[in-house]
């Protein structure tokens, strides 16, 4: 009989690895996969040109409430010239 107990503890064993693998590790593998073919994109299009971040830098403040531009305002983050000025230069 102790076989019996140890073939049933491997097979239950086997059991909980794929399923910890088909509900963890391959979506997991999925979302990495995607994350980075989108940043590969992203860089693309900045490189391209075709990405205009003061544009999307505007469409974003004028996405946000009043109160929360009101706020950036105070902060000087709602320039993106003054945003701009306030990193160093590149190198």
């Amino acid at each position: 009989m102790p076989k019996q107990r140890n073939l049933a503890g491997l097979i239950a064993g086997l059991i909980i690895v794929l399923i910890i693998l088909a509900l963890v590790i391959l979506p997991l593998t999925v979302t990495i996969a995607s994350l980075v073919e989108e940043a590969a994109n992203l860089h693309q299009r900045i490189q391209s040109g075709e990405f205009d971040f003061g544009r999307f830098f505007q469409d974003v403040l004028n996405a946000l409430p009043a109160w929360a531009t009101d706020l950036l305002d105070r902060l000087g983050l709602a320039n993106l010239g003054a945003v701009k000025e306030s990193f160093p230069p590149p190198s």
